[in-house]
């Protein structure tokens, strides 16, 4: 039982948990801004929103999908900040990014229906 289910859910969850400091580390330095994560950047509200649509368009109630929809919804919403940043004065300064992140993060939300 301990081999077979807890060792390798434990195993998932310590690689997930290390993926998402080296993505939130990688975030704040390449921002060079502190405050930059996937919450305030609208890629945490993108992902869950991609879910959503999939579940009502499709049905469907497989991980493997919802892994897949919330996966592409993220790096279409990161891409899609980081447009929305530069187009400000000054390009893609941090300021300029984080702006954009709140306003997409704002909008998705809205959507989602979830605050």
């Amino acid at each position: 039982m301990i081999q077979t289910v807890r060792l390798p859910r434990s195993l998932i969850a310590i690689l997930a948990g290390a993926a998402l400091a080296v993505s939130g580390a990688l975030m704040q330095g390449l921002r060079r801004n502190p405050s930059a994560d996937p919450g305030i950047l609208g890629i945490e509200s993108e992902a869950a929103l991609s879910v959503v649509i999939v579940i009502f368009v499709s049905g469907t109630s497989s991980v493997g999908t919802f892994t897949v929809a919330a996966f592409l919804g993220a790096g279409i919403t990161a891409i899609l900040v980081y447009f929305l940043g530069s187009l400000g004065k000054g390009g893609a300064t941090p300021v300029n990014i984080t702006v954009a992140g709140g306003a997409l993060t704002a909008l998705i939300s809205s959507l989602r229906g979830v605050d």
